[in-house]
């Protein structure tokens, strides 16, 4: 009785192991760095959100792309990442700047592979062995680049979810605890770093799933339980460099944790009933002239005379919303399917990282 219980319980697991997902990840993985093309620590979530994704999902190959920080160090990251986690996940590096935009033509002669790099031949190289889904928690640029120079291998991308987009008219904040007041002058981050590229992807016949702001802010990892990791190689490693990070994000916004932003793309994969999802339109929205706070007709949330200087490199805005007569394109998760499955979201990339 016992071994028949061992071969049902062997196959159910077998089948669970299948069942995975398998993705590649598009990642600017920065975490503990320190300096780069901005002052300070860089953020900690993508690499939180890889143990996860090796936890939940079946993780094919890696593309380190610039974002929080430069490409060349971030590679440095993953690296150390791989060897304390004992995974040996292909990867390599992908963009280390933006798409040209407009783009950079020879003549007549559109220069699209100008952006080709080893993370968009592995990606293309994957995607040619069959349909894959992409993680993207960072500038969309390598997907863009895919989109651009193999239409076939496109066809194979059952899916991008990324982390991007808000409501029209949604100015994003965070409210310090202390206080009860929004430091506002926040940006849509991996939008902001490549627009072009968000507006090539909207433009192909990609799949889209958008995880909004508003939803990957509402969920906080406490210092606490940072300290609390473990021995491991893989939480002592995540503790020793998220700590700094949340030192200075507590310095800044109050708040003593930080947002596992970009690991709600990975749980999405893992569980989409966790969240509440709705097909949306997605629309590019121009935010004026610049200087742009000085432009009186700029439609762009958080924008104006008052806004925040870091704001003024916000040239465009990505809403996603159900407008009559606007055709959806994409889907936006912007919120929780309900209490119970945020914790169980949060105790799961806990345990990922012990």
């Amino acid at each position: 009785m016992r071994s028949a219980l061992a071969i049902v319980l062997l196959l159910l697991s077998a089948v669970c192991a299948s069942a995975q997902t398998n993705v590649i990840i598009s990642t600017d993985i920065a975490m503990g760095l320190n300096g780069g093309w901005r002052p300070g620590f860089s953020d900690s979530d993508d690499a939180w959100t890889l143990a996860l994704a090796w936890k939940s999902l079946d993780v094919r190959a890696i593309a380190v792309t610039f974002g929080n920080n430069y490409a060349d160090p971030e590679m440095t990251v993953l690296k150390g990442l791989l060897s304390a986690a004992g995974q040996k996940t292909p990867y390599d590096r992908g963009a280390v700047v933006k798409l040209s935009d407009p783009q950079v033509t020879l003549g007549a002669t559109a220069l699209n592979d100008s952006c080709r790099n080893a993370g968009v031949d592995r990606m293309i190289a994957e995607l040619q062995r069959g349909p894959l889904t992409i993680v993207a928690i960072g500038p969309l640029t390598d997907i863009a680049c895919v989109a651009l120079n193999s239409p076939a291998a496109t066809k194979n991308i059952r899916e991008v979810v990324a982390i991007m987009g808000r409501d029209p008219g949604e100015e994003f904040s965070i409210t310090d605890p202390w206080t009860g007041k929004p430091h506002k002058g926040l940006t849509d981050f991996n939008y902001v770093m490549d627009p072009r590229s968000a507006s090539v992807v909207l433009q192909s016949q990609i799949p889209l799933t958008f995880m909004t702001f508003d939803l990957t802010k509402s969920t906080l990892v406490t210092q606490k339980q940072v300290a609390a990791l473990g021995t491991t190689p893989l939480a002592k490693l995540i503790s020793t460099n998220t700590l700094p990070w949340i030192a200075q994000w507590e310095s800044i916004f109050g708040e003593s944790g930080f947002h596992p932003w970009d690991a709600n793309a990975a749980w999405y994969l893992a569980r989409p009933e966790a969240y509440a999802c709705k097909p949306a339109a997605a629309r590019v929205v121009n935010c004026g002239t610049a200087p742009y706070y000085k432009d009186a007709n700029n439609p762009c949330a958080g924008h104006g005379p008052d806004q925040p200087s870091s704001m003024d490199k916000e040239a465009s805005q990505l809403w996603l919303s159900s407008v009559v007569g606007d055709a959806p394109r994409a889907k936006a998760c912007m919120a929780w399917a309900n209490e119970g499955e945020k914790q169980r979201f949060m105790d799961a990339l806990i345990a990922a990282v012990r």
